[in-house]
């Protein structure tokens, strides 16, 4: 159960409660027990066969000498009744030995007689017991043997002997309560909080609902308790500065990738007067980097938008597109490419335009890192996938994740600004889909995948 789990304000709050609930139970246990044995010690009671009674009091005292005489070894509790003088007893055995002490009163006296034929009786109280009785007989354990005892029912009793009495019903009577809490408390409690912190698991849901792509979302307080509500105003602020940043963000990105455009457009311009020299092939080379980067910062915040419309498109006729594109290029820094498909036709659901620049830059990414060797082969499968495998030296396992991180790039030989493959997660994910690195099929080379997730019917 959940309000068992460590550190659970549920079971916490269950565990208080039940807590709170038995103590004031005892403490009232505890009030009622001192009331009720100050107010017993302070008047004529009736024992009736309530624990101390008289009747076991004096019992408990009853010996026989050692001529088999009943005789009387005074306790101290029957000294403590002694000291009243409106104390009394009688004791009878079997064989009608008797002992007594005190005064009969005058309208039980009779009784005294007749001991013999009354086996227990309370004496002196009304036909419908409205009234407390003067005596009791009852028959008695003893040292002695069986013994009647005939003494008055209405005895004062001492401060302690009350406590002592008043303590076994106060103590039942805890323990009775107590178990009741306890039973009810385990059934109702925890369903009690449950709902009074329903309010918090609904703020928790809205938590996990929020993520980077979509900007806005915010926890709901309105139903959780008004002691959470500074700590929910405090992340909804947060929330408001990251939103604030990123849009900031995004904004300069878009605003830097558009500015580039106009110088990039005049360096174009004057490097195409240039006459021919070596210099001017390497400026060349250094202004499509640099066009492609501000391509890719306008691509990356058109995509995190995910301003894309998906329609059916074929992979296989895409993939040869593309291909047929970049071949010449591949075929001038040493490589051979090939095109395989596994199905005549593969349908998805994929902004082709995107799809083709994302497969473009994974193929790019293969003629500038694969040795200028070997082949690249561009597999299109019959699941809706299309892989990009090379001959290179690959790329270590640990980096499988980090290439598509923006700006990380495996080696700093300034052939790139580390956004091609981000870009093209970035285009995946636009697109329903995601790209994957894989192991090789060798020791050496790079696997990449691109595995969509909108498949069309033919």
């Amino acid at each position: 159960m959940t309000f068992l789990k460590p550190r659970s304000l549920r079971w916490r709050l269950t565990v208080r409660v039940i807590a709170a609930q038995i103590g004031v139970i005892s403490i009232l246990a505890v009030v009622q027990l001192i009331a009720e044995a100050y107010l017993w010690s302070n008047g004529n009671i009736y024992d009736g066969n309530n624990g101390w009674t008289a009747v076991n009091i004096v019992a408990d005292s009853v010996t026989r000498s050692p001529h088999g005489q009943l005789s009387i070894d005074e306790s101290d509790k029957l000294r403590n009744r002694l000291k009243n003088p409106e104390f009394w007893y009688v004791v009878r055995d079997a064989s009608g030995q008797q002992i007594s002490h005190g005064q009969v009163p005058n309208n039980v006296a009779s009784a005294v007689n007749a001991l013999d034929s009354i086996a227990y009786a309370d004496l002196g109280q009304a036909i419908d017991k409205s009234e407390t009785p003067i005596a009791t007989v009852q028959w008695a354990n003893s040292r002695a043997g069986v013994i009647k005892v005939m003494t008055t029912a209405r005895s004062p009793v001492t401060f302690t002997e009350a406590l002592s009495l008043a303590s076994a019903k106060s103590l039942v009577l805890v323990v009775c309560l107590s178990l009741i809490t306890l039973v009810i408390s385990l059934i109702i409690t925890p369903w009690v909080v449950k709902r009074t912190l329903a309010g918090m698991d609904k703020v928790a849901a809205d938590a996990k609902s929020i993520n980077f792509k979509q900007r806005g979302l915010r926890l709901q307080g309105d139903s959780a308790p008004l002691e959470i509500q500074p700590f929910i105003d405090a992340v909804n602020s947060a929330f408001n500065r990251l939103d604030e940043g990123y849009g900031a963000r995004q904004r300069f990105l878009a605003d830097a990738a558009h500015e580039l455009r106009t110088p990039i457009a005049i360096l174009q311009t004057r490097l195409s007067n240039l006459p021919s020299s070596a210099h001017k092939v390497l400026l060349q080379a250094d202004l499509a980097r640099l066009t492609n980067l501000a391509t890719q910062l306008l691509d990356l915040q058109r995509y995190e938008q995910g301003v894309v419309v998906l329609q059916r498109t074929d992979l296989v006729e895409l993939a040869r597109t593309v291909v047929a594109d970049i071949a010449p290029l591949a075929v001038a820094a040493g490589y051979d490419i090939a095109l395989e498909n596994e199905a005549e036709h593969c349908w998805v659901k994929v902004e082709a335009a995107s799809i083709e620049r994302a497969l473009g830059n994974l193929i790019q990414n293969a003629i500038t890192y694969a040795g200028q060797s070997g082949l690249i082969t561009v597999l299109v499968g019959r699941n809706g996938t299309i892989d990009v495998i090379d001959e290179g030296p690959g790329i270590a396992e640990a980096d499988f994740e980090k290439v598509f991180e923006p700006f990380h790039r495996l080696r700093n030989d300034g052939r790139g600004a580390g956004l091609g493959l981000e870009l093209v997660q970035r285009i995946m994910y636009a697109n329903g889909g995601r790209a994957h690195l894989l192991p090789g099929a060798t020791a050496a080379g790079a696997h990449f995948r691109l595995s969509f997730g909108h498949p069309a019917s033919q």
